[in-house]
């Protein structure tokens, strides 16, 4: 059902009809395999209306998804796997001929994607992913906690109200990584005028500081549209945390005597903006690899850090291949995945430095 079938346009009419029903008793069911990222399918809209339900960002709390799908650290590649991933794709219909179908999920005419699709019932992953969506799901370990007083470090990507802020933790001991907090423009009306709220971010901020031994803080402005207005927008902020942090960083995000304990700006127009994206880079193709090839990453399971990290795409520039939006309009944030590979580099500088050693804190418990 996608728009060229007029598949969009019934879904159009069936959502509303469904809303009519008295005490929301109506209800609308949609059956179908995974979905082919980028169709512009029904069933991809509904899973991304879910995805937004599930991390915050939408009101409504009434759509139910139901996969029956592979798990996700399972390989198509590997024999054994593929044969546990389709008995549990076809785990609720056992009169389903398990050897056809692996016979068919290792057809050399069938492309790789189809074969997740239609016998893992799992969603492929884009050829132009920044990781394997997968591979990432497979690494999250929500029961993992990072202790008080933990060394971490965190990273903060700033918007002024066009795409999310982000601020992100990852401990310097192992890199788990912790979402701290998400904040975007709501969907519709109740978006318009909005801005990102300062005050709720500088009170996370403190409280990771109140809370962890903060061993490097990173804080990028990243202008997406306006340079002047959006980088003045946090100006405020970055001079407060810089001044009251100052003394308690062992490392500054950008060092020097004019430097500051934690803005870490990557516009190539500011000072130093083309080494700290030769960093950044170099950051999220280690990430990557964490992720793809040692499966060595772990994070908190944060739904809106795992949808950033779908929507993240490969994006070439001059030191190798960092990460970014589909399009600079997109709709499909990234901002969280940012700061992920922000906090994880700014663990890597932490322990280059030797800064990373637990130090002993004295002073009043309260």
């Amino acid at each position: 059902m996608t728009r060229t079938s007029g598949g969009q346009a019934l879904a159009a009419v069936a959502r509303p009809n469904a809303a009519k029903g008295p005490g929301g008793r109506a209800r609308l069911l949609e059956l179908t395999n995974a979905h082919l990222p980028g169709e512009g399918s029904v069933g991809e809209d509904s899973f991304d209306a879910w995805q937004a339900q599930v991390s915050g960002r939408a009101r409504r709390a009434d759509i139910l998804y139901d996969s029956r799908e592979a798990p996700a650290h399972l390989r198509l590649h590997v024999e054994a796997e593929l044969e546990a991933g389709i008995a549990a794709a076809y785990s609720d219909s056992p009169w389903t001929d398990l050897e056809r179908i692996r016979d068919e999920a290792q057809d050399l005419r069938v492309p790789a994607a189809d074969s997740v699709r239609f016998y893992f019932n799992a969603i492929p992953t884009n050829e132009l992913a920044w990781v394997n969506g997968r591979a990432f799901d497979a690494l999250a370990r929500p029961q993992l906690a990072i202790a008080d007083g933990d060394p971490v470090a965190l990273f903060l990507d700033c918007s002024k109200s066009s795409d999310a802020t982000a601020l992100v933790a990852s401990r310097i001991s192992d890199g788990h990584v912790v979402t701290l907090g998400g904040w975007q423009r709501p969907h519709g009306d109740r978006g318009t005028g909005w801005l990102a709220p300062r005050p709720e971010v500088d009170a996370a901020v403190r409280l990771a500081f109140d809370r962890w031994d903060v061993r490097w803080f990173g804080v990028d402005p990243s202008p997406a549209r306006d340079d002047e207005t959006e980088a003045q927008y946090w100006a405020g902020l970055i001079d407060d945390w810089h001044r009251n942090f100052r003394e308690q960083l062992p490392l500054w995000a950008t060092p020097g005597r004019d430097g500051s304990s934690v803005l870490f700006d990557m516009r190539m127009s500011t000072p130093g903006g083309r080494e700290r994206n030769r960093l950044f880079t170099e950051a999220a193709e280690r990430c990557a690899a964490d992720i793809d090839d040692e499966a060595s990453l772990t994070w908190d399971g944060n739904p809106m850090l795992r949808v950033h990290v779908h929507n993240a795409r490969r994006r070439p520039n001059l030191w190798g291949t960092t990460l970014g939006k589909q399009s600079r309009g997109s709709s499909r944030l990234v901002d969280l995945a940012v700061a992920m590979v922000g906090a994880r580099l700014g663990r890597r500088l932490v322990l280059n430095a030797g800064k990373g050693e637990t130090k002993r804190r004295s002073g009043v418990v309260w």
